[in-house]
């Protein structure tokens, strides 16, 4: 690995992962063989790991997400070092040593619950923060300067969150650039919030955690008055904090500065576990989520919101992040946790009760007790997580479950029809978009059926150009009584939907799907509903109503899921006002050399496992090489290569006679050199001789 990144140059890891196997000279076949657990890919593990210990030893950098560059240090060791390197060569680097010794440690703690006692200096770090910082306003590391003023605070959330850095570039270049306008005591609270941030986590070193809080500093050329308070305090960190926590360490921080303004507005008891809950839960998500300048929802900072508690309320709440984990112990023992709606009161109860079997301060993640609720499929007492209004279906089955089974059926994974779920459940309305054949309106219907309370509770219409306001909300037509002609106003399909929905039983769910939503003239069908969508509980007159006619309002228990086509060209892109009101999820046939949908579904087909490699190999290699040509927006959908005869002789040629090529011709017919593309996508020009003989297949002639 090292020798491939040796010219100094920013490389991704898909192309170090495919170059490093080419080098090694690993089939296609042998890339794709998987542990007899069905786990990631036995190669794709190995480099991951070769990665991550190059990393940990300062001989990689990583540069951004999936990109790495070798650093000098990484160049001198290529220069001096042995033929092989193993982790014994690099244990000779101090922070190598440090990385494994601190695995080790972490490995340790995580199956002794007793952290509270072990971790008294964190402890001491969170309660200072919470008296200093949200009570007097005071800093963490500056203790005599009144860091934490409601002003500094607004200006950080502002710069942080309000008007984000979506472009390129790691956390800290943008991070450096929000405060470059600010004053040293807006670096001094980044310095502070950062701190905070890192108490909980293990996936950081503790000397990584040092340089981070400092960075801030450094900007503004200021050194902390108080370090030690921190410095003890991140060699005794909690546990895992989940991907969302480190990824989007934006969002996370956006929230702690959301608690900590609603904290310093007005006197709050901070040391009452209710109250800082409640401030969590009604103030801050809320704040964070309708300021946000990008799809945020309360999942996305649900490890924050759980850090926080547990650090600030530490016999209160369960040592926990992952809100998915505490729902699985809860569900798995619902005997023991009462009809409490709230999911932390329902743990201290199950607490209480497992006290008397496993002793006080117990971990759930100890390996006797995390293996009998991490491979729960049943549970004791099936019951629906109390979030989400206890519809017809959420009774039948346990949530995790009925996901799952969604996710087997359209051939995705759960988190990200969690991310789905969750976009859906904070906008309301959400537009699914992707190139043709990506599976919108087929992901978009069945998850529909997941998402309701029934299947009386879906509807659907397909927008076109002559689609108007009076189809979908209402309008005057005609009507005939013996020969005699007669106008009248008649509801439209959207608007019998919301009268459906108010008339039903208000934790009732009702989805409506649009699809094809661009294809018709959406600032003219919606009309007044663009205010409805953004203000749920406010009522509009419509147009053409008499005066005195009741107000409309889209109800709050209606959710609408779009479907879009970003190919079609020739269509008016979607009105801006409009584009506002949604959040966007898009669907991606290749993603990082994969094909995660395709390859789902051919692995539940009766086909020879090196077809099913063949085939996906063409699958990626068409789709890498027209986004090169046209860009992602024109991949080919992987609908088009799930048939029954998949494997059958002439499979291939008839799918690129009848549907491939007639498709590219289309997206190039403005192209001069649209025969030689044309040429180039052709099956023989893309897939590899050795995946081609593997393949029982006839060549079109090209």
């Amino acid at each position: 690995m090292l020798e491939l990144v040796a010219d100094g140059q920013v490389h991704t890891l898909a192309d170090v992962r495919e170059d490093l196997a080419d080098k090694l000279d690993i089939t296609p076949q042998e890339r794709q063989m998987r542990t007899p657990n069905a786990g990631k890919p036995i190669y794709r593990d190995r480099m991951d790991w070769a990665r991550t210990d190059l990393v940990q030893a300062g001989l990689l950098e990583a540069s951004g997400p999936g990109r790495i560059v070798i650093t000098p240090a990484g160049r001198q060791a290529l220069a001096t070092g042995p033929p092989d390197f193993t982790r014994v060569y690099l244990k000779q680097f101090p922070q190598f040593e440090a990385f494994l010794t601190h695995r080790l440690r972490n490995q340790d703690q995580a199956a002794d619950g007793n952290w509270i006692e072990q971790g008294q200096d964190l402890l001491t770090a969170a309660f200072e923060f919470r008296d200093r910082c949200l009570i007097d306003g005071r800093g963490l590391l500056f203790p005599s300067r009144d860091v934490w003023a409601t002003e500094t605070i607004e200006s950080v959330f502002h710069h942080l969150i309000e008007t984000p850095n979506l472009g390129p570039g790691t956390f800290a270049e943008k991070l450096q650039g929000q405060l470059e306008t600010l004053d040293d005591g807006a670096h001094a609270l980044a310095a502070d919030a950062i701190a905070f941030y890192l108490l909980y986590p293990s996936e950081f070193l503790p000397q990584t955690k040092r340089n981070q809080v400092r960075q801030p500093l450094e900007w503004a050329g200021l050194e902390p008055d108080n370090f030690a308070v921190v410095d003890r305090a991140f060699d005794q960190p909690v546990g895992s904090a989940g991907m969302f926590y480190i990824q989007r360490r934006d969002l996370q921080l956006g929230f702690y500065l959301a608690f900590a303004l609603a904290a310093r507005s007005g006197s709050h008891d901070l040391e009452d576990p209710d109250v800082l809950q409640r401030i969590a839960d009604e103030v801050a998500i809320p704040r964070l989520v309708s300021s946000a300048a990008q799809a945020v929802s309360s999942k996305t900072v649900s490890g924050a919101r759980n850090i926080l508690l547990c650090l600030l309320a530490p016999h209160y709440f369960e040592p926990i992040a992952s809100t998915n984990h505490k729902n699985k112990i809860a569900e798995h023992w619902a005997a023991l946790g009462g009809d409490s709606p709230n999911l932390d009161q329902r743990l201290r109860d199950i607490r209480k009760a497992l006290s008397e079997t496993y002793g006080d301060g117990f971990s759930y993640y100890s390996p006797a007790i995390k293996a009998e609720w991490q491979n729960d499929l049943g549970g004791t007492t099936p019951s629906p997580p109390r979030e989400r209004p206890p519809g017809p279906r959420s009774t039948q089955v346990k949530e995790t479950q009925r996901l799952q089974v969604l996710a087997d059926h359209v051939h995705m994974r759960v988190d990200d029809l969690e991310r789905l779920e969750s976009l859906l459940e904070t906008k309301r309305q959400v537009i699914i978009e992707g190139p043709p054949g990506s599976g919108k309106t087929y992901l978009a219907e069945n998850f529909a059926g997941y998402f309701a309370s029934a299947d009386d509770c879906v509807a659907l219409v397909q927008f076109h150009q002559s689609y108007g306001y009076e189809d979908f909300i209402h309008g005057i037509r005609p009507r005939t009584d013996g020969g005699a002609i007669s106008y009248a106003r008649v509801d439209g399909i959207f608007k019998r939907f919301c009268d459906q929905a108010r008339s039903a039983d208000k934790s009732s769910r009702f989805v409506f799907i649009i699809d094809e939503i661009n294809r018709g003239n959406v600032a003219r069908i919606f009309g007044e509903l663009m205010y409805c969508l953004e203000y749920r509980d406010r009522a509009v007159p419509l147009a053409g109503d008499d005066i005195g006619a009741d107000a409309f309002a889209i109800p709050p228990n209606v959710y609408l899921i779009g479907t879009m086509n970003n190919t079609d060209r020739s269509l008016a892109q979607l009105d801006y006002a409009l584009r506002r009101r949604f959040y966007f999820y898009r669907l991606e046939p290749v993603v990082q050399g994969r094909a995660p949908v395709l390859e789902s579904w051919l692995s539940a087909q009766a086909i020879a496992a090196s077809e099913c490699t063949a085939i996906c190999e063409l699958f990626v290699a068409l789709n890498s090489r027209v986004t090169e040509i046209l860009g992602s927006d024109f991949q080919i959908g992987h609908s088009y290569f799930m048939q029954a005869a998949v494997d059958t002789a002439n499979w291939r040629e008839a799918l690129w006679s009848s549907a491939i090529t007639p498709l590219l011709e289309e997206y190039l017919h403005n192209r001069a050199d649209r025969e030689t593309l044309i040429r180039e996508l052709q099956p023989d020009r893309l897939l590899p001789m050795g995946a081609i003989e593997g393949m029982d297949l006839v060549l079109p002639v090209s």
